[in-house]
């Protein structure tokens, strides 16, 4: 029996879209992935978050899918240096977001989901796309939406990263 996607809504600089939260890995068969995010938990179950200082607000970690990443891994692991300098090991694909513009519905894109564990914690170095050093900060799972303000979106979206951490290869 097929599960129906978890729908959701989120608000971005002013405009709405609409999102459907789909657990599917085969991500090579969308186009237009305009971004890969996702959630990285240290040996003590907390989650990594990013305060990215010229924007002043809390985030998860990824950003958008470069020419030179080979895969949507790739991506993953390229962001989550930049911005949080985190070695990763565990990395599992945790699901496929469809996002539907209000404005614009036609312009569908889809956003892609990870989950990791850290492998190693680095020394924090300048962010490139920032050009800052971003505060790196890791959190109580629980805590997330104290900090990131997603709402029941980021309570889903945290737990079902925890559900896919735990699962055997």
């Amino acid at each position: 029996m097929k599960s129906k996607p978890y729908k959701f809504v989120i608000k971005w600089q002013g405009k709405f879209y609409d999102c459907e939260w789909f657990e599917k890995y085969n991500f090579e068969d969308y186009s237009q992935i305009k971004n890969v995010h996702g959630f990285v938990f240290d040996d003590k179950g907390r989650v990594c978050i990013v305060r990215v200082v010229k924007k002043d607000h809390w985030s998860d970690l990824g950003g958008g899918v470069e020419k030179e990443d080979k895969t949507f891994e790739d991506t993953f692991i390229r962001e989550v240096n930049e911005e949080a300098d985190l070695d990763l090991k565990d990395l599992k694909r945790l699901a496929l977001i469809k996002v539907t513009p209000r404005h614009d519905k036609k312009n569908i894109f889809y956003a892609l989901r990870f989950v990791a564990r850290v492998k190693k914690i680095k020394p924090q170095t300048i962010d490139p796309a920032e050009g800052t050093i971003n505060e790196r900060k890791f959190i109580n799972p629980k805590e997330f939406n104290k900090y990131c303000n997603w709402g029941e979106n980021g309570d889903y979206q945290i737990k079902r990263a925890l559900v896919k951490l735990r699962e055997k290869k």
